[in-house]
């Protein structure tokens, strides 16, 4: 009875998780000059401007957001023009493979960070936020540096300071 019972809270539980994500989950695209309509959902800390350059493959948003906000991650898809959702793969415990949105809801402390994954180059990206038919996005470009960028850096580095061994 007791296993029966357990088994019972236990689907309960998976239902209600299943049914909670459908409720909350964000469209899978976003019109490229869609604006929201509200300006008072999420504050963007990191970055702190519309443009950001760097040569670490992996950056992490961070913000300040209402309790209860929907907050999704989407990047630009220069071919179709339309911001499109992002994911990520977690592995559970019993080291299965699951693939889920860049999603979350903003608890209590109002504190939100999400690490994203950037590709070479210019990386367009979107933070949708919603709560109670109101949404909000944010934009920012972060521009990812190649290796070959970097590797032409340090030698150019290493010119300079060859050069001004020489001089002195």
């Amino acid at each position: 009875m007791k296993r029966l019972f357990a088994l019972l809270i236990s689907i309960f539980v998976i239902v209600t998780c299943v049914c909670s994500v459908n409720v909350f989950a964000a469209e899978e695209t976003v019109a490229v000059d869609y604006v929201g309509n509200s300006e008072s959902l999420i504050d963007v800390k990191n970055p702190e401007g519309p443009s950001h350059t760097t040569s670490v493959k992996t950056f992490v948003i961070s913000a300040i957001a209402v309790e209860g906000a929907t907050v999704t991650v989407y990047s630009l898809n220069t071919e179709t023009n339309l911001y499109e959702k992002l994911y990520t793969e977690v592995v559970d415990e019993n080291n299965v493979t699951t693939v889920v949105p860049l999603e979350s809801v903003v608890g209590a402390s109002g504190l939100y960070a999400q690490q994203i994954n950037l590709k070479e180059g210019m990386n367009n990206i979107l933070v949708y936020a919603s709560k109670d038919g109101m949404d909000e996005t944010v934009r920012f470009d972060i521009n990812l540096l190649s290796e070959s960028f970097l590797d032409k850096i340090k030698a150019f580095t290493v010119e300079i300071k060859t050069e001004l061994g020489n001089i002195f």
